[in-house]
């Protein structure tokens, strides 16, 4: 006789939760059989956990909202996809802890009852100041409350808006980090220029290199890697990533345009929760941008009354912070495939 093992899909409750109480309020018997009604039995949420540290609960939304549904399953999909968790070997800490920055282990060969050394430690004294990054998908209420699989798109949304905020902040080399987000890794890192010469402009920018090229990463974007795939020295590598002169290549679309760098994750110290913080409100108004997120006023965008255009507005937030640890920044080749963008 064979055993037919179910395993329930969760990576959706924290949004189908939040869908629900936008729906009939968070009260457990209603709200429970509400969801059994949208998803069905085996599809409806279970158990939410909600946080508890307000220190991380965002301000400014109104006394109906959502207060504070916790999603790892959010923060895993994140992780998947933004660049600082795909590197592999960072040095992760807590926020505000004070961490070794620079490892000072050592191994030597020693003789009978010879004193070990180990090399002088550098000790960041403040730690890691927590960063918030939040996101914000308006929908509207019928969608949220009947569309089939509607759960899913706000999942896909959220996780593209927060891991490409993560990853051009990470990456952008004018990021000095005097606003909202970490400084950049490559603000004030070398930057080589590129020219005709792929094999020559590669050669340069190893040399200028001081990290561990065993653990080293390229970080761009899907258009360099798919163009590189036509160099004798990248057709190891498209537009999916790979791998250049053995060095294992990852691409972001968020990533700056025309830009190659290359990062020891090793120097990478970064603290993060692993978690996000769902929030939903139906009152209030949102500023509907284009192309231009400069937050502070005056934008000039056009404010959208959620309530009188029976709108939900599901916000997001993650809180990160990142810095270069040691003596090995990361070196960029900029300018490549001026013409193809990003």
């Amino acid at each position: 006789m064979t055993r037919q093992v179910f395993t329930r899909d969760i990576r959706f409750d924290a949004i189908k939760s939040a869908i629900t109480a936008v729906a009939v309020g968070g009260h457990y018997p209603e709200g429970r059989a509400w969801a059994v009604r949208r998803w069905g039995e085996a599809g409806a949420p279970t158990e939410v956990t909600k946080d508890v540290s307000h220190a991380i609960i965002a301000e400014g939304l109104d006394q109906a909202s959502t207060t504070g549904l916790i999603d790892r399953e959010l923060f895993k999909a994140v992780r998947e996809k933004a660049l600082l968790f795909r590197l592999r070997g960072i040095r992760r800490t807590g926020f505000r802890v004070r961490s070794i920055s620079v490892s000072n282990s050592r191994a030597v060969w020693l003789g009978e009852g010879q004193a070990i050394p180990v090399l002088q430690p550098e000790i960041t004294n403040t730690g890691l100041e927590a960063r918030k990054v939040a996101s914000l998908s308006v929908w509207t209420k019928e969608a949220l409350e009947s569309a089939p699989g509607v759960e899913e798109l706000v999942h896909a949304d959220l996780v593209r808006a927060t891991a490409d905020a993560f990853d051009l902040a990470l990456l952008d080399p004018t990021n000095d980090g005097s606003g909202y987000a970490p400084a950049s890794l490559t603000y004030g890192a070398t930057a080589i220029a590129a020219s005709a010469d792929f094999a020559a402009d590669l050669a340069t920018l190893f040399e200028a290199f001081t990290g561990n090229l065993a653990t080293a990463v390229f970080l761009t974007t899907p258009r360099i890697g798919a163009g590189l795939s036509g160099e004798p020295s990248g057709r190891d590598v498209g537009a999916r990533g790979g791998d250049i002169a053995g060095v294992p290549v990852l691409t972001s679309a968020a990533a700056p345009a025309g830009q190659l760098t290359l990062v020891d994750p090793g120097a990478v110290m970064a603290a993060f929760d692993e978690l996000i913080e769902l929030q939903t409100s139906e009152a209030g108004t949102v500023e509907m941008l284009d192309s231009d997120l400069e937050q502070d006023p005056p934008t000039g965008a056009q404010t959208v009354g959620l309530w009188q255009n029976n709108l939900v507005a599901i916000r997001s937030i993650a809180r990160v912070a990142w810095e270069t640890a040691g003596p090995a920044s990361p070196v960029s080749l900029t300018g490549l495939f001026p013409q193809a963008g990003s």
